[in-house]
C-alpha cells in the first residue's frame, strides 16, 4: 500500500473506522493522490493526517485536502503547516471556515505567511474594507486567494474607479457578487463603458446593477429576451428606459419575461408605457 495510505483510510491505530464502501471511497482517493508525491517512509505522512484530524478534519475533508495537494504529506506539520493555521486563526477565521478554506485550497497552507498570504489578505481589505468582510468574501469564494483571480480583479476595480464608481458601492459589491468581477478585464470594461453610455450615474447603486446584469448575460441571451420584450410591441428605447431603472428586467428568463408581460398588459390592461414607468 502506498505510504500514508492506511492512515488516510482511516484503517489504522484507535481512529474511527468507516463502513466498507467509504473506506474503499477514501482509500482510492488516496491512492490518486499519493502517486504524486514520494515519501520514504509513513511516519511525516501520519503526522500530516494526525495534524489535520486535531484540527477538526473529518474523513471527506482530509481526502479533499489530500487529494487537491498530495506534496502536504511530505511537510513537517509543526514547522509547514501549523504556522498558517494559526495566522488564519489569528486573523479571524473559525474553525468551521478554516477547514472549508484549507480543504477547497490547500495550496494556502503551503505557501509563506510574509510572501503570500498576509499581503493577499491586507490586498483584499484595501479593496473591501474591513477583515470580517474579507473572511466573508474568502469564505463565499475561496479561489479568490488564487494570484490569476486577483490579476482578474484588479483591472476590473479600477475600470469602475476610473468611471467614478464610490469605493463604497465597488466594496459593497465585492462582498455581495464577487463573482462578476473576475471576467475579463477587457469585456468588463467594454460593459462599463455602454452602461455609463446609457446615462446612469456611476454613483447610483443601479450603476453596477445594471453591469451585473450584462456581465451574467452572453449576447445571444441578451438579444432573446430583448426581441421578447419587442413581441409586445415595445421599442427598443422603451426597454432600454425599462432596464435603466430596472436592470433585473433582463435576469428574468425569457418565459418568465412572457408570462408576466402577458399578465399585465393583456389580462390587466396595462399600457405598456405605463408598465415601463412603473417598473
Amino acid at each position: 500500500m502506498p505510504t500514508g495510505v492506511g492512515t488516510l483510510a482511516g484503517t489504522s491505530g484507535d481512529h474511527h473506522s468507516p463502513s466498507s464502501s467509504e473506506g474503499m471511497a477514501t482509500s482510492e482517493s488516496a491512492l490518486k493522490a499519493s502517486k504524486w508525491v514520494t515519501l520514504k517512509t509513513t511516519k511525516n505522512a501520519d503526522l500530516v493526517l494526525e495534524f489535520l484530524r486535531n484540527h477538526g478534519f473529518d474523513q471527506t475533508h482530509i481526502v479533499k485536502t489530500i487529494t487537491g495537494q498530495p506534496s502536504l504529506l511530505a511537510l513537517h506539520p509543526e514547522r509547514n503547516l501549523k504556522p498558517k493555521m494559526d495566522f488564519l486563526t489569528r486573523y479571524g477565521f473559525s474553525d468551521s471556515r478554516l477547514i472549508k478554506l484549507v480543504s477547497r485550497e490547500p495550496t494556502i497552507i503551503t505557501r509563506s505567511i510574509d510572501k503570500h498570504i498576509a499581503p493577499t489578505l491586507e490586498f483584499l481589505r484595501g479593496l473591501i474594507g474591513t477583515q470580517s468582510d474579507v473572511i466573508r468574501v474568502v469564505d463565499r469564494l475561496t479561489f479568490i486567494l488564487r494570484p490569476f483571480y486577483q490579476e482578474r480583479l484588479v483591472p476590473n476595480i479600477s475600470a469602475l474607479r476610473e468611471h467614478g464608481v464610490p469605493a463604497s458601492q465597488v466594496s459593497k459589491y465585492i462582498i455581495k457578487c464577487p463573482n462578476m468581477f473576475f471576467m475579463r478585464a477587457t469585456r468588463f470594461r467594454e460593459v462599463v463603458i455602454v452602461v455609463h453610455g446609457m446615462g446612469i450615474h456611476p454613483s447610483q447603486s443601479i450603476f453596477i446593477e445594471a453591469i451585473k446584469a450584462m456581465v451574467c448575460l452572453s449576447k445571444s441571451n441578451w438579444d432573446g429576451k430583448f426581441e421578447v420584450y419587442k413581441s409586445f410591441g415595445w421599442s427598443e428605447e422603451v426597454i432600454l428606459f425599462l432596464f435603466r431603472g430596472f436592470p433585473k428586467c433582463m435576469m428574468f428568463s425569457e418565459k418568465k419575461i412572457k408570462r408576466e408581460m402577458e399578465y399585465f398588459i393583456k389580462d390587466l390592461g396595462w399600457e405598456k408605457s405605463y408598465l415601463s414607468k412603473s417598473s
